[in-house]
């Protein structure tokens, strides 16, 4: 029971860019993250997104595999708010990603992954909930062949355990 309560719904609905998107249906994912604040505002976090996980079926038969990603990465969230976690937000990440393109998961491939994410923070609640809408780009460099860029929508509900 204690692992749920840490539990937060941070969905995705992802779609692959790039010259590698040809043949891809938009992909689902689920990501968890952890924000821990810099600040007495929490406008300012550092952020690290335990797990980032997403997959892609093939539209027809256009000779690809299935593909997928999960990706670890660290980053800075900065809501320009000068009150607190309410308000538009942009946050660099980095961090190490892997892919497979095959469906026996026998391929996998890791190396570098960068994004962006931008968005906006609703704070609800009294204690430092916060509803979190936002856009994500991110790049997964395992190598040449199974290179993956895609665009996401986010949504996730962060539950804050500090009280006021």
């Amino acid at each position: 029971m204690f692992l749920f309560i840490f539990l937060s719904a941070q969905v995705s609905v992802i779609k692959i860019v790039g010259k590698n998107a040809e043949g891809y249906k938009p992909g689902t994912g689920i990501f968890y993250s952890l924000d821990l604040p810099v600040n007495q505002l929490e406008n300012n976090n550092i952020t690290l997104e335990l797990f980032d996980f997403a997959n892609f079926y093939v539209k027809n038969n256009f000779g690809k595999e299935p593909t997928a990603y999960l990706s670890v990465k660290g980053g800075f969230r900065h809501i320009f708010s000068s009150e607190g976690k309410t308000g538009f937000f942009i946050e660099p990440q980095a961090g190490y990603c892997w892919t497979k393109s095959d469906k026996s998961y026998l391929n996998i491939q890791g190396g570098l992954a960068l994004a962006m994410v931008t968005g906006y923070s609703q704070e609800v609640g009294f204690s430092g909930n916060s509803l979190v809408f936002g856009f994500k780009y991110e790049m997964d460099l395992p190598g040449s062949d199974k290179q993956i860029n895609t665009i996401g929508f986010r949504f996730a509900f962060n539950y804050s355990f500090r009280g006021n």
